[in-house]
């Protein structure tokens, strides 16, 4: 993620997506993509069982050779920053080095696990200003390819080429992300009638190998950019593609969950893409939140408060219509970092527990804030009887009143406390989350 990404906050229009039941594996007969909400249907969300799928992650290639795999149970693997980009695969015209995807598909695959590839970095053969030294990767890695005019004409035969070859070879891969953070002028200096028309070709070209495969828009957002920061400037990016045509082409629409280190802004930003979505009339589209973090660890240096905004982001994804994340990143060691030493980290472990409060329950009463107390709920139910309900407060400890009808509750160390029915408890930027048994 060698540019960081990011959003935006608006009002609060609650909607979902209902993500059908999709099979992306990483082998196609092994491995089912547990399904997730697929259209948008507003008053779904509170009666839909949140999927394991919700829970993805990036991870570095040090994972194939020797650091260990993230500890906590994921659904499925995002590839970026992974050393399998365009420029990275693909060395020379026609010239192909595949050892590292290979490592990463035959590893998800054991793991039981799914794939997203993510396009980007232009290999400097194919670069319209090869010699090109502001990108963020390589030479000429931000620039589109010399074959490719600004109008989006042109033969475009050296994306085709590429992604015409992947798609051949990896035909386990269903999910195919087009282009990380194209904003960011330090990964991408090209039109969006470009940018269009090489995800026309990717529509065309992985769907003519690979027939169940699914597009994923272009993914905006990042923290700490030189360009005014708005509730909606990633999602008017998101509009500015849509309007050049993009919208035939994607079968998802992506983006990326940075923004400030308090997570609560970002839900104005998920409401400004879904007012885009509805303006370019794709509301139907489940949103994937293809990458996300709290921005560089020295950001928001506390274990606490990113254990916290970890478990906040998850909760407030799903509450707001987000069906997947992909946390980055579990090795980065700058960004997001969850792992020290190959072990969970704090924020590790609160990922590890806020995925067992959430997946295969339902999130009966939306996350929301009290507009006098600023703390936040939102409402959790499971078979059995069972009832819960995470809280938190953002601005740090404060006193809260537990509902009667819970008698302990869980914190992100995994720790089970008990309580007194209507006992007065400690929530801060970590969550709780009581439970009625």
């Amino acid at each position: 993620m060698p540019a960081k990404h990011i959003f935006a906050p608006i009002p609060l229009i609650v909607a979902v997506f209902i993500l059908t039941a999709a099979t992306f594996s990483v082998a196609q007969n092994d491995q089912v993509d547990v399904s997730a909400p697929a259209s948008f249907d507003p008053s779904t969300v509170t009666s839909t069982v949140i999927p394991s799928t919700l829970f993805g992650m990036s991870a570095h290639d040090g994972v194939l050779y020797g650091t260990p795999w993230p500890t906590m149970t994921i659904t499925g693997m995002r590839l970026w920053d992974s050393h399998v980009a365009w420029g990275q695969i693909n060395t020379a015209n026609g010239v192909y080095d595949w050892s590292t995807l290979d490592d990463w598909i035959s590893t998800v695959k054991s793991k039981n696990q799914t794939l997203i590839y993510t396009v980007g970095w232009t290999p400097s053969w194919a670069s319209s200003k090869s010699n090109d030294k502001s990108c963020d990767m390589a030479d000429g890695a931000c620039d589109p390819p010399s074959d490719l005019n600004s109008d989006g004409t042109g033969t475009d035969d050296h994306f085709i080429n590429f992604i015409t070859a992947a798609a051949k070879r990896e035909t386990s891969i269903t999910y195919w992300e087009m282009w990380n953070t194209p904003h960011d002028i330090k990964q991408w200096t090209g039109t969006y009638a470009q940018l269009v028309r090489m995800t026309q070709d990717a529509n065309t070209y992985i769907k003519k190998y690979i027939p169940s495969a699914k597009i994923i828009s272009p993914a905006n957002g990042q923290l700490n950019y030189s360009y005014p920061n708005g509730n909606c400037t990633m999602a008017d990016r998101l509009g500015s593609f849509l309007a050049a045509g993009g919208s035939k082409y994607i079968d998802i629409v992506g983006l990326h969950t940075y923004y400030t280190t308090t997570v609560e802004d970002i839900v104005p930003v998920i409401q400004c893409y879904q007012s885009t979505m509805s303006t370019y009339k794709i509301s139907s589209l489940p949103i994937w939140s293809t990458e996300g973090a709290w921005g560089t660890d020295s950001e928001l240096p506390g274990a606490t408060d990113q254990a916290g905004f970890l478990a906040r982001l998850y909760l407030l994804l799903w509450s707001n219509g987000v069906v997947r994340h992909y946390w980055y990143d579990w090795n980065d060691q700058k960004t997001g970092t969850l792992e020290s030493n190959g072990k969970a980290n704090t924020a590790g472990t609160a990922y590890k527990e806020v995925e067992a409060w959430m997946s295969g329950r339902t999130m009966s009463t939306l996350c929301s804030e009290d507009s006098s107390s600023k703390i936040w709920t939102c409402g959790l139910t499971g078979s059995g009887g069972y009832a819960a309900q995470a809280v938190w407060h953002a601005g740090g400890n404060k006193s809260y009143s537990a509902p009667t009808k819970y008698v302990n509750y869980l914190d992100l160390s995994g720790n089970k406390h008990t309580i007194s029915k209507g006992a007065t408890v400690t929530v801060g930027v970590e969550p709780i989350l009581l439970q009625n048994q």
